[in-house]
């Protein structure tokens, strides 16, 4: 047969690998090849042999490092063999506790490009192909594994699939390049729609908030924590989700690099560094004590494309980022084999750097024939089988492992007041993991008398983990707190006790007398819900005049109430909002449902093949049905180029497309050089546009596509 074949070729490769990589030494890996930020050091973890081609890593509470593996990722420069199941998890120990790993496990082998991992609930969630798996942990042995949802990825290839499975203080679960979100509860898993979010990587801040980015920019977030104005299926959010953070997109890279356009004007400078991010990814909010006082609260995003790792200063308040330093990153390679594409903060404080050490990281799907010729020129495809896991900290700190294994409820409870964001995240995933109802007596005397806001928080959020919160309980809270964060995360539990909106009234109105735009959005979001809180939506309505945020979460707070709204907001000056108003008003009448909806349909099914060649190379942008997502892609329906010429939307998928609206920074890919995607296959995906978005038929044949392909794009 020919597919052991192939995978016999590809373990042997593997192997060689392995061989060509124990034949150095370790211990004389060395870290020169690195630039970092002032008073830091930089120090190698763990390298080949004992990891290959990382891409994710978290860490469990005996100190160990579950990296997911994926050498199915450009093997070579063509691609080939991608969907053998040579993928792995690991688990990587550091047995004499000196910070370098010194043993190899193989916890799950066998799988399909494995690109997220998540500790939890006693065992590991994984992906695995386009499903999304968990398996329990017992000796380090995977047993009793479930697929959680078999339907984790409906489109895309591996650069525009779900990943980073981030647990979020609000207990969810939540994937870049999704519109998804789990969580275990009464031994099932469930799934609810979000909103979609991101390319590669994702995080958090302390208040539950999203951050995200996508191959052009950096940072991009959210105004609150999750689902709180997707109540009203026909409102369009546009204002509240999905935010550039900073608009600063400069990259300042050691060496030349070869990107995927850079024969276009503004991509590279004079020297043929690349000037602004091509393949942004993996942002990380810091709040670790390793890396000094103007390091914490930041965000570092990486750079692979430039070899390099960005960070800047995150303002919680406004929700902006500012670049720290200028002219130059945290940390930059002066080889183009490093290839960061994920960080994490460990529970010892400093921040960690994966690095998947590769010469090609550009997909074959979007590979234009500069960059293959660039790649070829350098011998980057040779380059292959590495990895290196790095720990950055201050000069003079020293490594000291954190256990965190084993830890009775009273212990983990007492991490909830630690600095490091990492460590109390740990605390809650542990105490809701284990689902003691024993604990809520204990969770709720802590809550009594929490001394910091940032205890209190985890503290409550633990308890609506264990189903342990009522409207008694959090009225009970509200009533000795005036920290406006605790009121915006009471406010966000109140929704989710069960009780009657209304029981909230007077706590609802002591929060509207703070004057507080934070707490007035979520006030907005509930205030709809009953007729005795109407005079709260109307006083933040008035208060806030023309004011994007509140008026979504405003409106979000009145499915079918909306002509009624309407009519009582005739005679006010907040055009914001009437006009919100009458837009939902429109998307009812026509049916067109707004809010994320969950895709439950088998990526392959036996309808056309355009369709299928749609979900691969056009839904992880434009949306399954086509609408778009913000800052990624606009929407198929009412588009010019749609509407237009069928060889100008061939053209556009051959050689790319710069839309050059600001809305839409992320440039198209060219799918000229790839060659999973056929003359025919073309002819069917503009024939489903057409017919799925136009009232009209595409007349485009296949003869037609080998003269485009020779064209220059066409204007």
């Amino acid at each position: 047969m020919i597919l052991p074949q192939r995978l016999s070729f590809i373990i042997l490769l593997s192997l060689s690998y392995l061989w060509l990589s124990s034949c150095q030494d370790t211990s004389k890996i060395d870290t020169s090849e690195f630039i970092l930020a002032k008073n830091l050091k930089i120090e190698i973890v763990a390298s080949e042999p004992d990891v290959i081609l990382p891409v994710a890593m978290v860490e469990d509470g005996k100190n160990r490092f579950w990296v997911i593996e994926m050498p199915g990722y450009m093997r070579d420069i063509n691609g080939s063999d991608e969907d053998l199941p040579d993928g792995r998890i690991v688990i990587l120990t550091d047995e004499d506790q000196d910070g370098k790993i010194d043993e190899r496990k193989i916890f799950i082998d066998s799988l399909v490009n494995p690109r997220a991992i998540c500790h939890v609930y006693g065992g590991v969630l994984f992906t695995d192909g386009t499903m999304l798996k968990w398996a329990e942990i017992d000796h380090d042995k995977p047993v009793n594994t479930v697929v959680v949802d078999s339907f984790y990825v409906v489109g895309g290839n591996i650069e525009h699939q779900p990943n980073g499975l981030l647990y979020n203080l609000d207990n969810w679960i939540y994937s870049a390049k999704s519109n998804a979100r789990y969580r275990r509860m009464d031994g099932g898993w469930k799934k609810e729609a979000t909103t979609f979010r991101g390319q590669w990587g994702i995080s958090h801040d302390r208040m539950g908030r999203l951050i995200y980015n996508h191959n052009s920019a950096p940072l991009i977030g959210d105004y609150a924590i999750p689902n709180q104005v997707i109540e009203n299926p026909y409102l369009k959010v546009e204002f509240t989700n999905g935010n550039y953070l900073t608009d600063d997109m400069r990259l300042f890279p050691f060496q030349a690099t070869s990107v995927n356009r850079g024969y276009l004007p503004e991509v590279l400078d004079s020297t043929g560094k690349v000037i602004h991010y091509t393949s942004a990814c993996s942002p990380h909010l810091y709040y670790g004590d390793k890396l000094g006082d103007n390091h914490y609260n930041s965000f570092f995003v990486c750079g692979p494309e430039g070899n390099l790792v960005s960070n800047y200063i995150y303002n919680e308040k406004d929700l902006t980022a500012e670049r720290i330093l200028e002219n130059t990153e945290f940390l930059i390679s002066k080889e183009e084999t490093f290839r960061p594409v994920s960080l994490m903060t460990g529970y010892d404080g400093s921040l960690y750097v994966i690095d998947m050490r590769k010469g090609i990281i550009q997909h074959s799907a979007y590979m234009s024939s500069y960059l293959r010729e660039a790649i070829t020129e350098k011998g980057l495809e040779r380059i292959n089988g590495l990895g290196r896991i790095y720990r950055i900290s201050q000069v003079g700190s020293k490594y000291k492992p954190l256990h965190l294994d084993g830890l009775s409820t009273k212990e983990l409870t007492n991490l909830f007041s630690n600095p490091n964001f990492a460590i109390r995240m740990f605390a809650q995933k542990e105490l809701v993991s284990r689902n003691d109802k024993e604990d809520i007596p204990l969770l709720k005397d802590l809550t009594r008398k929490a001394n910091s806001t940032i205890e209190l928080t985890h503290a409550l959020w633990t308890l609506e983990g264990l189903k342990g919160l009522s409207s008694e309980f959090i009225l009970e809270i509200a009533s000795k707190t005036h920290n406006r964060d605790v009121l915006t995360q009471l406010i966000v539990l109140s929704k989710l006790t069960g009780s009657e909106i209304f029981t909230y009234k007077e706590f609802y109105a002591n929060c509207l007398k703070m004057n507080s735009k934070p707490i007035d959005f979520l006030l907005a979001t509930v205030a709809g819900k009953s007729a005795e809180l109407e005079n709260i939506w109307f006083t933040i309505a008035g208060r806030y005049p023309n004011d994007n945020e509140i008026s979504e979460a405003l409106v979000s707070s009145i499915p079918g109430k909306e002509i009624y709204f309407l009519n009582l907001l005739k005679s006010s000056k907040n055009d914001t909002l009437i006009n919100d108003l009458n837009a939902t008003i429109y998307f009812k009448k026509s049916n067109e449902i707004q809010t994320p909806i969950l895709i439950n349909e088998p990526f392959d099914d036996d309808r056309t093949n355009g369709l299928k060649k749609f979900k691969i190379y056009c839904a992880s942008c434009h949306g399954l049905n086509g609408k778009g997502q913000k800052n990624v892609a606009p929407s198929f329906k009412e588009s010019r180029i749609i509407n237009g010429d069928e060889k100008m939307i061939a053209s556009i998928i051959l050689h790319g497309y710069i839309s050059g609206n600001e809305n839409y920074q992320i440039m198209m890919p060219a799918y000229k050089e790839d060659k999973n995607l056929s003359d025919q296959d073309i002819v069917d995906i503009i024939s489903y546009l057409k017919s799925t978005f136009t009232a009209d038929w595409s007349g485009l044949k296949v003869e037609d596509i080998p003269v485009l392909r020779e064209q220059a794009m066409m204007n």
